[in-house]
């Protein structure tokens, strides 16, 4: 218990609670609210794969243009990449 207690007190000060939980979708449509007026939207392109390992492919549009494209094991894993990528391509991503 105590090298446990003691390694905490090492890290715990380097623990960031907005890397540990980031949001990109959320962190998105803040930006592009704020920005263009407008709110990002998500598009399934296609997915492909048996049913029990199927990869999801999605679209991010805004404007009706794609800012990005993503795949993931999620419909939700594969929007949360393609708003982390826009993110980076309008200059946000950290």
């Amino acid at each position: 218990a105590r090298i446990a207690i003691a390694i905490l007190e090492i890290l715990y000060p380097r623990i960031s609670f907005n890397e540990l939980v980031r949001d990109y979708k959320t962190a998105l449509q803040e930006l592009t609210q704020a920005r263009f007026a407008e709110i990002p939207k998500y598009v399934l392109v296609g997915s492909k794969g048996p049913d029990h390992k199927k990869e999801f492919e999605i679209a991010l549009m805004l404007n009706e243009r794609e800012i990005s494209r993503a795949a993931g094991k999620s419909k939700k894993e594969a929007e949360q990449k393609a708003a982390k990528t826009a993110l980076e391509i309008l200059g946000e991503g950290k």
